[in-house]
């Protein structure tokens, strides 16, 4: 994985003997001072002592006791504040959806775009780096702040579950059901992400509307206001600063969206249903604690407790938050990161100030003897050094970059469960992090895209060291029906898919003898007979004789192959293909001859039809049979046919051109073990690196309980996803089955 250099904190206070900032110095004598007033006696001179000791032991804790990294004052401020906010402040509300954006009660138009994620860890050094310098690009390029928020829902299976419920009842169906109830149970989690954009409404119209509310409150000053109306308009509509605002908003989110599509990555503007219930996920009424807040317990993942980064890890692969994410743990975390633009002149000329400090901070330690921090000091100039350069080399941006980490859960025990988790996975990164404590109205309104960031605990960044946050990794497999392929490797999270979705509804399973391909395909089809009632037919061609008690208890029958024999496909919905003697030279002739058959019917049946084709290197090794493959993948798509072809080895197809353009027609290729990675194999795919290491090293079910693939669909997943068969599917298969 790609590492970047985060700097530290460059603004650090003056310490006097290395301990007393100013305004330690203030908490020191401002209670002092008063205890003094207080007590002072020309008369009482112990009186007089014992009152100023009070007051500097009241200084000294001010100073010295801390709670979260505050001290007790600060703390006592926000208490207030968080009082009188209570009390006077009124919340901004969704005034409405529409037209793609969200307008809330101050006029402020907010609109989202959600971004696909990428199998990140999959990728190779090069993609990795296109993949980083396109969200930096996009830091470098936006004029207004914008936020991206990573949102973790639970992932339940309850409606598919419901809806596969309703078939023939069988063992297979009672132990699949058991499955999917284990995964429904667990903790796998489905992560949104969104980049979140504002445009507010312009000042002027903020004014008149202020005007405006005080002639309304405030009677007497009529006259006053009559005089004003002949320079102010008071009774504007604002309609039309409702439409320069929302003009202003769509401008932002085209650059947004414009920036990730020209680069690695897939955005769209979220509209509709999605954006309404994403506006109103946080404008409810909340209970707050000293340092957690809770939703109304309606709502998923109600208890909450936010974290706000302090220092950046030094050194930070590309993505290190989506290690937040993938924490196991029975709650589930959100994150947000703030991005917003600076005056480049103004932020040299104040990092410029925070290396005259550091010097001099340094200096007055050597000078007085005290080594105390002097190489964390020195690191700090360094890194404001090195931001001074890199915005005079005009290399990148220097932005304000904050991030604020929630975990939340259903239950107080799993955000207490998540936020453990995600201390831990800090302290591994070397971060620093605290809790905002009597913050959390301020938290909430951070995590509603209707605020800005109350908060406001940001950090100066160079764009670069920003996008290392990456965080659009995460995969969200689940279209609802269909049926389990595995689960993630990642976040154990179902790939839930309905390959009758898909363009093609074809694929490939690719892998070496003992790779678990043929007992994957036979899992596969017992699953897809549970899944379909409708389906029309399952045709399999099987040279090696072995999927005859998975075709028996599919309620079908095995036919042999004879050189001048026609076959019928009309007879039943299960049928399977057999060669008489395994290794005859007539076998491949006679399995071309099936192809061609099977096509021939598919082809005039507009029915869902699976075609099995085990070992389909005996077929692609004639050019008959290579052109025979090639017509039927083609043109299976028209048919409602899925051609589903296992082979020893990518290089089958890889190799030659109709293999090729068979890949190109799939949608989806699974990769199991391979002893040997071939360069057509690693060009064709365009396998990283990580990729091409990875695919000889996949868990087996021969040694392991569980085989492993790389899983390959157009626009929905690339990622290694972990392959378990249930009891009675193990069962049907281990009968009479080689791999």
């Amino acid at each position: 994985m790609v590492k970047f250099s985060l700097p530290r904190n460059t603004a650090t206070p003056v310490k006097f003997l290395g301990y007393f900032t100013v305004k330690d110095i203030a908490r020191l004598l401002v209670p002092t001072t008063i205890s003094a007033a207080f007590t002072y006696d020309t008369g009482d001179l112990i009186g007089t002592i014992l009152g100023v000791l009070t007051g500097l032991v009241i200084g000294l804790s001010l100073v010295f006791l801390q709670i979260e990294g505050e001290t007790v004052d600060v703390h006592l401020f926000h208490f207030l504040r968080q009082k009188v906010v209570e009390r006077l402040s009124n919340p901004v509300e969704v005034d409405r959806v529409t037209d793609g954006y969200v307008l809330t009660s101050t006029g402020t138009a907010v609109g989202v775009v959600k971004v696909q994620p990428v199998p990140l860890s999959m990728q190779g050094e090069p993609q990795q780096k296109a993949l980083h310098s396109t969200l930096a690009e996009l830091y470098d390029t936006v004029s207004f702040p914008i936020e991206v928020h990573s949102r973790q829902l639970p992932l339940k299976l309850d409606t598919y579950i419901k809806k596969i419920s309703t078939g023939e009842q069988s063992g297979h169906l009672h132990d699949y059901k058991e499955y999917l109830e284990n995964l429904n149970q667990g903790n796998a989690t489905t992560t949104h992400h969104y980049i979140v954009v504002r445009a507010d409404k312009p000042g002027e119209t903020r004014f008149r509307e202020l005007l405006q509310n005080i002639r309304e409150h405030y009677e007497q000053l009529e006259p006053v206001f009559e005089k004003l109306d002949s320079y102010i308009d008071l009774e504007d509509e604002t309609g039309s600063d409702n439409s320069e605002t929302a003009a202003k908003l769509n401008h932002r989110l085209d650059v947004v969206v414009d920036q990730l599509n020209r680069g690695s990555l897939e955005a769209t503007q979220v509209t509709g249903l999605e954006l309404r219930q994403y506006a109103y996920s946080f404008n409810h009424q909340t209970t707050h604690n000293t340092q957690t807040y809770q939703l109304p317990e309606s709502q998923i993942g109600a208890y909450r407790r936010p974290l706000y980064i302090t220092e950046y890890p030094s050194n930070a692969e590309l993505g290190w938050p989506v290690t937040l994410l993938n924490q196991s743990s029975n709650g589930r975390i959100d994150i947000i990161q703030r991005i917003e633009p600076r005056n480049q002149s103004k932020t040299v000329r104040k990092l410029e100030r925070h290396i005259d400090r550091l010097d001099a901070e340094i200096n007055s330690r050597l000078g007085g003897g005290l080594i105390k921090d002097i190489a964390q000091l020195r690191t700090r100039r360094e890194d404001a050094k090195n931001m001074v350069s890199l915005a005079a080399d005009n290399n990148q941006s220097l932005i304000d970059y904050s991030t604020y980490i929630i975990p939340h859960g259903d239950t107080p025990q799993q955000r207490d469960h998540a936020h453990t988790q995600v201390k831990t996975r800090l302290d591994t990164l070397l971060a620093e992090y605290r809790s905002p404590v009597f913050r959390t109205d301020q938290a909430v309104k951070t995590e509603s895209i209707l605020y800005n960031d109350p908060l406001n605990h940001s950090r100066i960044m160079p764009s670069s060291s920003a996008a290392s946050g990456f965080t659009f990794a995460t995969s969200n497999q689940n279209e609802g029906s269909g049926i389990i392929y595995g689960t993630s490797t990642e976040d154990q999270s179902p790939v839930l898919l309905d390959l009758w979705n898909w363009s093609s509804h074809s694929l490939a399973i690719l892998g070496k003898t003992g790779s678990g391909k043929s007992f994957y395909a036979k899992t596969l089809l017992l699953r897809w007979k549970l899944a379909y009632p409708d389906l029309e037919q399952i045709i399999v061609v099987d040279p090696k004789n072995e999927y005859g008690d998975v075709i028996k208890q599919l309620g079908g029958s095995t036919n042999t192959l004879g050189k001048d024999t026609e076959h019928s496909f009309d007879e039943q919905r299960v049928q399977g293909f057999q060669v008489k003697t395994r290794g005859s030279e007539d076998n491949a002739e006679n399995l071309v001859k099936l192809v061609r058959e099977i096509y021939s019917h598919t082809s005039q049946n507009k029915e869902k039809t699976f075609v099995v084709i085990d070992e389909a290197h005996n077929i692609l090794r004639r050019k008959k049979g290579r052109e025979a493959l090639e017509q039927f993948v083609r043109e299976a798509r028209d048919t409602q046919t899925s051609v589903v072809m296992i082979s020893q080895n990518a290089d089958d197809f890889a190799s030659n051109l109709e293999g090729r353009n068979i890949l190109k027609n799939l949608e989806a290729t699974f990769l199991m073990r391979h002893s040997e990675v071939a360069e057509d194999v690693i060009d064709f795919f365009q396998l990283s690196t990580q990729e091409t290491t990875e695919l000889q090293k996949l868990k087996t079910g021969t040694k392991s309980d569980y085989s492993e693939a790389l899983m390959k669909i157009t626009d929905r997943l690339d990622s290694k996803v972990q392959i378990t068969a249930t009891y009675s599917e193990y069962s049907t298969i281990t009968q009479g089955d080689d791999e």
